[in-house]
């Protein structure tokens, strides 16, 4: 359980190490904006800045990373390389690899993300993977059990059901809802206002034009040009 863990003094940035830590806290190098953050049992703190206000729970570790106000990592997480901007959150059991979390974002737990940023006020349910090279803009709301593929993206203001798979190098364009058990093959092109409802598939290098509608377990061809007047 996470306990209020705060040292006795200021850290500046750039300062060196002026208190006294509880042994089970490593820290080396990590610049930090003020005492008050709370800290679980066994984390690791290796380089990086931290900010006023974070919570870190049990056995977490977080490497050359940067910590904004009011942060929050879940316990037997790892964070490395990147960036939890203000107000923004991952849940336990997550990995974080050079990605860019943006203000108010939240990811559930037991998330996997690499070379990811991700937009403001976007929410992430358990069990997400993102491969790499992944864009999640601001105000998307996806749900558990959803994986990107390498190069994949995901505009703004979407919602994606549960058990989704987005394949490599495909995008998902603006306002488009993705229904539950939906699978996007490999360089698909969504155009923005697409509704794809839940047991679609949708074929490799497929285009969905604006608007368009696709009905529940329905199935979109290789390399298939949908128009929005069709209904499939």
């Amino acid at each position: 359980m996470t306990q209020s863990r705060r040292p006795n003094g200021q850290f500046g940035y750039g300062s060196e190490k002026t208190a006294a830590w509880p042994e089970d806290i490593k820290r080396f190098g990590t610049h930090f904006k003020s005492s008050d953050i709370s800290l679980g049992d066994r984390v690791s703190l290796v380089g990086g800045v931290v900010g006023d206000e974070i919570e870190i729970g049990d056995c977490v570790e977080v490497t050359d990373s940067i910590l904004f106000d009011h942060t929050k990592i879940g316990s037997n997480t790892s964070v490395s390389d990147s960036v939890l901007r203000c107000r923004s959150s991952i849940g336990q059991s997550g990995l974080l690899t050079n990605c860019d979390v943006s203000t108010e974002a939240h990811i559930g737990d037991w998330c996997e993300l690499h070379e990811t940023r991700v937009g403001r006020y976007v929410k992430i349910g358990e069990e997400f993977t993102a491969h790499g090279q992944n864009d999640i803009q601001e105000g998307t709301d996806i749900g558990r059990s959803v994986a990107l593929g390498m190069y994949a993206s995901i505009g703004p203001s979407c919602s994606i059901g549960d058990n989704v798979s987005i394949q490599e190098q495909s995008h998902v364009g603006a306002m488009s809802i993705i229904g539950s058990n939906v699978m996007i093959g490999k360089r698909v092109t969504i155009a923005p206002g697409c509704t794809i409802s839940s047991g679609a598939v949708i074929g490799d290098n497929a285009v969905l034009s604006y608007g368009t509608v696709i009905s529940n377990g329905a199935r979109v061809l290789d390399a298939q040009i949908v128009q929005a007047s069709e209904n499939i």
